[in-house]
């Protein structure tokens, strides 16, 4: 990348975000009603910019899990959603409702559920984990075959819970495993699931060149003095609660723990401090800009979530830079 481009892009990604808050401070499509730019009073405020907040939280959150889980495998595929984790909070939540709603208490508090997320995506990161080693090391591969498999039995105990409720609940699940982006988030849940999102962030972003040396075989990185043991197992517990946090308060969304880092190596590389800055801003710029398209999208029977919005666009867009960089590695 020339050094010009290199400038252009972070500030091209920072205006990126900028534009979709303001949009979605801004714009709305009251339901079946044309598509209003105003600014808002009182409640309306105070809702949007909670949806806001919960947009750019979950952005950046699983943007630094896609990170962490890219460099600790060493595979530019890792992401929350492809090795099960987001899949494994989603049940844990899904679970405690359920739940709840037979004992007829509930058992999300003010914090959204991620207790429940933590617990279910805590519990398939182990499972990955431990499945994925072979002789006492970490198989990148296996890991991902791993991720896959758990991840599609998640999937079909979602779909049993969604047969074991009522159809009112039921309602209420399938919306919220789409990825919907609420605008009466607790506050309770911004605040836990935004410390969590800038601690990951944070850690990431200090722990760069440890990160940077799992890129080198174990033995290489320890002769630089990089304890590999504890480093991979913390980037594991920081990418798992991060995607717990983020399903906790949207559902699953997918693709942005994917994408987000690989638009955010085009313009910084492969430096994981850099890259997780940049991978945060990309994330939540991504995550609130579908968040303000599913607002522009909403119909007569209701809005289209951003989740939807995110594996539309991110699913060609992801297709497309793997076409790209196939290409560049043959020339």
């Amino acid at each position: 990348m020339t050094r010009p481009a290199a400038r252009i892009g972070p500030a091209l990604a920072v205006l990126a975000l900028l534009v979709a808050a303001a949009a979605r401070i801004l714009v709305a499509r009251p339901l079946g009603g044309p598509l209003q730019v105003e600014w808002p009073d009182g409640i309306l405020m105070d809702l949007r910019v909670r949806a806001l907040a919960a947009g750019a939280i979950v952005g950046a959150a699983l943007a630094t899990s896609g990170v962490l889980l890219q460099a600790v495998l060493r595979n530019p595929l890792a992401s929350p959603s492809i090795l099960g984790v987001s899949a494994g909070a989603a049940l844990g939540v899904m679970a405690a409702l359920a739940i709840g709603h037979h004992l007829g208490a509930s058992l999300v508090g003010a914090d959204g559920g991620m207790v429940p997320a933590c617990l279910g995506g805590g519990t398939v990161l182990v499972i990955v984990f431990g499945l994925g080693r072979i002789r006492g090391w970490l198989d990148p591969l296996g890991v991902l075959l791993v991720g896959v498999v758990v991840s599609s039995i998640c999937g079909g105990l979602i779909l049993l819970l969604q047969h074991l409720v009522p159809h009112g609940l039921r309602g209420d699940l399938v919306a919220w495993m789409a990825g919907t982006i609420r605008q009466g988030t607790e506050t309770r849940a911004l605040v836990t699931a935004g410390g969590i999102a800038l601690v990951g962030a944070a850690w990431t972003a200090l722990r760069g060149p440890a990160l940077d040396a799992l890129a080198f075989s174990d033995d290489e990185a320890r002769a630089i003095g990089v304890q590999v043991g504890r480093v991979r197992t913390t980037a594991f517990l920081f990418a798992g609660v991060l995607a717990a946090a983020a399903v906790a308060i949207a559902g699953p969304i997918a693709f942005v723990g994917l994408l987000a880092p690989h638009l955010a190596r085009m313009i910084v590389g492969e430096r994981q401090r850099t890259l997780a800055v940049m991978s945060v801003v990309i994330g939540a710029a991504v995550v609130v800009g579908a968040d303000v398209l599913a607002q522009c999208m909403s119909t007569e029977v209701g809005r289209i979530p951003a989740g939807v919005c995110t594996a539309l666009l991110g699913g060609p867009l992801f297709i497309w830079l793997l076409r790209r960089n196939r290409r560049e590695m043959v020339s």
